[in-house]
């Protein structure tokens, strides 16, 4: 029998996403209140409903900015060479598909299952904004996978529960999009 490690529990945080993953695509009614990121003087800032959540490709999911000394993980990820740069046009290592990779061979893990960033579903107000949100990042998601090795990354898709009619087709399409499994988003 063939042994595998695979990590059970990677994330892909929304401040590693890419910047203009939702704006990009929004109704133009919406594209102040979706996900977007701003360049500001200190660099990319993500902002949600109009409020600035923190840095783009900023530490975590609480979008810090790093400090070293102050969280023990972090600095032994910044030892291996993980950084956080908030210019346009850093590369976030979890959303470049080969320093995913590298980290993944790095770690000695064969796959992985990854999170999404379910923290949009606190941030976004609207179930409609919420469930179009879910339904990028999940096109995405499938097509990061894609590009990286679909045979080693597998990203769950993101699935609202604020709309009972919604999941159903959007469990169908996340399937045919590679995903073996969703997971549902906490906010009704």
């Amino acid at each position: 029998m063939l042994e595998r490690l695979i990590s059970g529990d990677n994330h892909i945080d929304l401040t590693y996403c890419p910047p203009d993953l939702w704006s990009s695509q929004a109704p133009s009614k919406w594209k102040l209140l979706v996900p977007r990121v701003e360049e500001l003087e200190d660099g990319c800032h993500w902002f949600v409903e109009a409020q600035d959540k923190g840095m783009w490709n900023g530490v975590g999911p609480g979008f810090l900015k790093r400090t070293p000394g102050s969280f023990a993980r972090i600095d032994e990820m910044a030892a291996c060479g993980f950084e956080w740069d908030h210019r346009a046009g850093a590369k976030p290592r979890p959303t470049t598909p080969e320093l995913r990779l590298a980290d993944l061979d790095r770690d000695g893990l064969d796959a992985e299952v990854v999170y999404g960033c379910l923290m949009i579903n606190d941030m976004i107000a609207s179930g409609e904004r919420r469930a179009w949100a879910n339904g990028v990042y999940n096109d995405w998601a499938a097509d990061f996978a894609r590009k990286s090795d679909p045979n080693r990354i597998y990203p769950l898709a993101i699935v609202p529960n604020n709309d009972p009619r919604w999941p159903r087709p959007r469990c169908v399409a996340a399937r045919r999009w590679a995903s073996r499994a969703v997971t549902w988003a906490s906010r009704a």
